[in-house]
């Protein structure tokens, strides 16, 4: 039978840190059913799934919450009685709650009749077993005082009284402690999507050379038009947006702390629902979702980082989540365009930038009904266009012909008068005197217009003659310095008449064609 001869003491005696070295350890053994206390020896009974590890430290090794894995320290002593001997041996650990001693008697040789009393006492709790017989094990167990930690040493002995003298432990135990609950670390996702601009604009422009023709009938002349369209494009509004999960996976809330950044250095702006800024609270097995937004200067930037700063109690502080960042365009304007030139029967569809050269060949007409007061003149608008869904351009250049008729008729001061930009080899602003190198006043032009006889009249038929004779396209019949000299020989006679009629005759007869 078992006695608790000492009062259950509901604290035990602890000592310092420390533990006492034994011997002669056990093998790390199976505790199975068959240990059990034997019927009518006692009522403390085994965890028949509790397995003891070799004696452990308390500095380094720790009890699993709820495991059965425990730290055992053990002894044996053996005595040899006449012809029998007899064998005591005990383990010592300590649960998350308890403090166990486990004693085994056995008689090793000799007759197994011999019965032992064993007490066990605990840091002054006392139990005794009396009656034990070979080859049975008994155990007491003590609570563990509130508050133990790990180290806190317990003093317990063993004492086998029953055929022959007493075996006897003395020892202490540094208490195993409890393995930390970490409480497992806030989780973070991510999601990453990078965006820009591509701002494409296009330019058109349209010249030509020569803009401007003088000839005569059937004469032809070559233009080159120049149709340039350019094509430039800006890449900016460079953006990394998406969102950043939070995950708690406690029993109890917890605060915690964003930051997210890209590989290039960018720092994101993140917002949190509630608070409006980087930081916030996740509920116990909830889920907290905040938005951010970056700006790069480029698209160098190929990876983007969230990390969570976070305090369960122990274990991580914080936690990181990535995400592959990845630039799609927004494309702003036309990547490709219509070029079309309809006077040279041109169009093409042009995604850079592009120059054409068109050359057209102008003829002054040879159908006299065209002429008025034998000139023909007119210009021709040559217009490009460059067409997209946002493109809508057009730019223009122009050729002006300016023809004449080499008519039968040299032309009279009136022709000349009215059609100034015919003039060859004199303008209109020349002073008559620099001209004729005579004393009379007025400009070319002043002079062909004067009306009267005499002088006025030798004035008018002068200017027109020299204007004629400067043609290429006619044979006249005096030459500009022989109208100049017969000039200056009327102003010398004061016989204005006489050659005023002379150049009358020239300028209204037919003049050869040459």
């Amino acid at each position: 039978m078992k006695k608790l001869l000492v009062p259950f003491l509901a604290i035990l005696f602890l000592a310092s840190c420390g533990m006492e070295s034994v011997t002669d350890m056990q093998p790390d053994q199976e505790v199975t059913s068959e240990d059990l206390l034997i019927e009518g020896i006692g009522t403390d009974k085994l965890n028949e799934n509790m397995r003891l590890a070799p004696a452990g430290s308390c500095e380094s090794d720790c009890i699993e919450q709820g495991g059965s894995v425990f730290f055992s320290v053990s002894d044996v002593a053996t005595l040899r009685v006449g012809r029998n001997t007899k064998s005591v041996n005990y383990s010592a650990y300590n649960t998350e709650t308890d403090f166990v001693v486990e004693v085994t008697y056995a008689i090793t040789a000799g007759p197994p009749n011999a019965k032992a009393t064993i007490r066990i006492d605990i840091a002054g709790n006392i139990m005794e077993y009396t009656d034990v017989s070979s080859g049975s094990k008994v155990s007491h167990t003590v609570p563990l005082a509130e508050g133990w930690a790990g180290c806190d040493e317990v003093t317990f002995s063993v004492v086998q009284e029953g055929l022959g003298a007493p075996i006897t432990f003395s020892e202490s135990y540094a208490l195993i402690p409890v393995c930390s609950v970490v409480a497992p670390p806030l989780t973070v996702e991510k999601t990453a999507v990078g965006t820009y601009d591509r701002t494409v604009n296009w330019q058109l422009m349209k010249t030509v050379s020569q803009g401007s023709h003088t000839g005569a009938p059937g004469d032809e002349f070559l233009s080159n038009w120049t149709v340039t369209a350019t094509k430039s494009e800006i890449s900016a509004n460079y953006s990394v947006t998406g969102t950043i999960t939070v995950t708690n996976p406690n029993s109890f809330a917890v605060p915690f702390t964003l930051a997210d950044v890209l590989n290039d250095g960018t720092v994101a702006v993140i917002t949190c629902p509630g608070t409006g800024d980087n930081t916030g609270t996740v509920a116990a097995g909830g889920s907290v979702s905040c938005a951010y937004s970056a700006a790069p200067k480029d698209g160098s930037a190929t990876l983007n980082t969230a990390t969570v700063t976070f305090d369960v109690g122990s274990g991580l502080t914080n936690a990181s989540a990535t995400a592959d960042v990845t630039f799609t365009e927004n494309l702003i304007g036309d990547e490709a365009v219509t070029l079309s030139d309809p006077r040279v029967a041109y169009s093409e569809l042009i995604s850079t930038t592009t120059v054409e050269i068109f050359t057209e060949t102008f003829t002054c007409p040879t159908d006299q009904s065209l002429y008025t007061d034998g000139v023909y003149m007119e210009t021709f608008t040559n217009i490009a266009y460059l067409d997209g869904d946002n493109t809508d351009l057009e730019a223009s250049a122009e050729v002006t012909i300016n023809c004449y008729l080499p008519s039968s008729e040299c032309f009279s001061p009136d022709f000349w008068s009215q059609n100034t930009k015919f003039w060859t080899g004199y303008d209109p602003s020349d002073l008559y005197a620099d001209v004729f190198g005579v004393p009379r006043f007025g400009t070319l032009l002043e002079n062909v217009t004067a009306n009267g006889g005499g002088a006025n009249a030798l004035a008018r038929h002068s200017v027109a003659a020299i204007l004629n004779a400067t043609r290429t396209e006619v044979g006249y019949d005096l030459t500009v310095s022989e109208i100049i000299a017969g000039v200056q020989a009327a102003y010398a006679s004061g016989d204005f008449e006489s050659f005023k009629n002379v150049l009358e005759v020239e300028n209204e007869k037919e003049c050869l064609i040459r």
